[in-house]
């Protein structure tokens, strides 16, 4: 997974992570979306591979480009097998709502092997 950052001039904002660009640390991971909120900080959704099981993962990303440490578990959710199987879990999209809760939306395999809808919920 990786996030690049661009000035509206399209340049590479180099301040961004020292590089302009922020890249996963935990191997095999993709992410599906972004959601940027007013105090510069970014929520990425997605998964993360381990093996022949994939967990949705929420990242949380500041304006300098590092993860924030109060958040999760060192700026990283991961979640297992919400619908009950051992297969994929992945995050497609991501809303806050009034009252800051994060809500994603994604996908869990169900215990017949089967892709369910899934909704997660998180109060930071």
């Amino acid at each position: 997974m990786i996030i690049w950052r661009y000035f509206t001039n399209g340049t590479l904002d180099t301040a961004f992570n020292l590089n302009g660009y922020y890249t996963n640390p935990d191997g095999n991971a993709s992410s599906n979306y972004l959601l940027a909120d007013q105090s510069d900080q970014f929520l990425i959704t997605g998964f993360i591979s381990g093996g022949t099981n994939s967990n949705m993962s929420l990242w949380k990303i500041n304006g300098l480009g590092a993860l924030v440490s109060s958040f999760g578990n060192g700026g990283l959710i991961t979640d297992v097998d919400a619908a009950g199987g051992t297969g994929a879990d992945s995050g497609m999209g991501i809303a806050r709502d009034a009252s800051g809760r994060i809500y994603i939306a994604g996908y869990s395999t169900n215990s017949a092997g089967k892709f369910d809808m899934a909704v997660w919920r998180y109060t930071y």
